[in-house]
């Protein structure tokens, strides 16, 4: 069965949204930064004078960036997309090396390698007459993490962009007045599509100086909407304590599997949860629950966005298409696209419809591994440990055995006492999924957004890891 909220309208050229937007609106406030804010007039004229300045720089069609979260990179992407370059959105986290390869790659000038050269660039210019942009355009270049390996570049269009945008819109409102604070970086599909919702619906993009707590800035600069990941969500949860703030309409929540205790407590505490499911591939979101939805439901991704298409395959893989769906991935051989003969695109997570039409996601087919013969699927022992009163984050890796080939070790944090923890287990699951234990590292490895599986599973087997113990097996990585 296919679960669809496609449209049927097919443009083939958008009206520039950022010129669109100031027209609507021009002195409505568009970016808001600590040094004060931009006017959708003040983004326009940014725009068209760091467009003629990238213009002046390069001829390249794409251009390597490493945006740091500020307003000049938010310009400064805006800006190559009227310009008709193609911005390749490169993580800071990387060393200047990847940096370079990721540049290589796809055949881009290095036009920003650091967060200091991008403030160079911009400059105010004109406003006036924009010239539409083509839905097929080449707009963006982002690295997925992928489960192991080396990233993949994946390219995205205008189109893809923009529908991403208006079908999330549609799901989640925004309008004019709105803010929404942009805690995810730039060169993930997160941060990106933040930015182009705010545009598109002319609302404003709150770019907050780092060091700030979550809820300050929430409550600083009252915030509508906010889009967070697991880790975020739980620091946001220990470093406020208080209700949600009043103007907070809409918590975006995803990136990886969430522990449903974490989503409870926020929704205890008056945060209006939407979970929800994307990928790099397909723009962003894919799916998401709508303010306001019951508690019952924080434990599904919620329904299908318009623009989108998902299926699941004969051995429970999550398919999606749509005109979100990217246009490849680029290689040295050119663009591939990996998608079957009808279009539909394997993501390689596991999951189900319900009888409403929620998503509901188990896992990852890479991170699923046999034991004794099982296949055992890990997030399906970190949603059991996440149940328990306590536990608020866990990760399940698998280790070599002799005899059953692997087992499973959980990290867990916000508890240690093993022992009870299996036993608790052993009421949800049956024995050869009961994992040995590891404390909670406190340098956690991350991938991208997502904690590093395969540095946590070099962890386990390191001696610095002491005795993983259970009441019915012993571990000693």
């Amino acid at each position: 069965m296919i679960f669809s909220h496609a449209s049927h309208d097919s443009l083939t050229q958008f009206e520039d949204p950022v010129g669109r937007a100031a027209g609507l609106a021009p002195d409505a406030p568009a970016i808001i930064h600590p040094e004060g804010a931009l006017s959708y007039n003040d983004l326009d004229r940014f725009v068209d004078g760091t467009a003629s300045a990238v213009a002046a720089r390069t001829d390249a069609s794409r251009a390597g960036l490493v945006p740091a979260r500020t307003w000049e990179s938010v310009v400064l992407v805006l800006a190559l997309l009227r310009a008709h370059r193609t911005a390749c959105l490169i993580s800071s986290r990387w060393p200047r090396a990847a940096v370079e390869r990721a540049v290589r790659l796809v055949g881009a000038a290095a036009l920003v390698t650091g967060p200091d050269t991008a403030g160079s660039l911009v400059r105010k210019g004109r406003a006036g007459v924009h010239n539409p942009l083509a839905a097929d355009m080449p707009a963006t270049i982002v690295y997925t993490t992928g489960s192991t390996g080396e990233p993949k570049a994946a390219l995205h269009s205008m189109g893809n962009l923009l529908y991403s945008a208006h079908g999330a819109n549609k799901a989640v409102r925004l309008h004019p007045g709105d803010r929404w604070l942009l805690t995810l970086p730039l060169y993930h599909v997160g941060g990106l599509g933040v930015v182009f919702r705010c545009v598109a619906s002319g609302a404003a993009v709150v770019v907050a100086r780092r060091g700030s707590t979550i809820g300050a800035l929430l409550r600083g600069h009252r915030c509508t909407h906010v889009s967070l990941v697991a880790t975020q969500l739980l620091r946001l949860l220990r470093e406020d304590d208080r209700p949600a703030p009043d103007s907070l309409k809409a918590m975006i929540v995803g990136g990886s599997g969430i522990p449903q205790s974490l989503l409870q407590e926020a929704y205890a505490r008056g945060y209006p949860v939407c979970t929800t499911y994307g990928l790099t591939e397909m723009t962003s979101q894919v799916a998401t629950l709508a303010p306001g939805a019951q508690p019952d439901r924080l434990c599904t991704a919620g329904k299908v966005l318009p623009y989108r298409s998902v299926r699941i395959g004969p051995r429970g893989e999550i398919q999606v298409k749509g005109r979100v769906l990217f246009m490849g991935y680029v290689t040295k051989k050119g663009l591939h696209r990996s998608v079957d003969a009808e279009g539909w695109f394997t993501t390689g997570d596991l999951g189900c419809m319900d009888a409403d039409g929620y998503l509901h996601v188990r896992g990852r087919t890479d991170n699923m591994f046999v034991s004794g013969g099982e296949n055992i699927v890990p997030e399906e022992i970190e949603q059991a440990l996440c149940a328990i009163s306590g536990v608020e984050r866990a990760i399940v890796v698998p280790v070599p055995d002799e005899t059953f080939a692997a087992r499973p070790v959980a990290f867990v944090a916000g508890r240690n006492d093993w022992p009870a923890l299996a036993c608790a287990l052993e009421k949800r699951l049956p024995r050869f999924k009961i994992p040995a234990f590891c404390a909670w590292p406190a340098a956690v490895p991350y991938q991208g957004i997502k904690v590093s599986r395969a540095a946590l599973k070099k962890l386990a087997l390191s001696k610095a890891v002491p005795q993983c113990s259970s009441p019915k097996r012993d571990y000693r990585a």
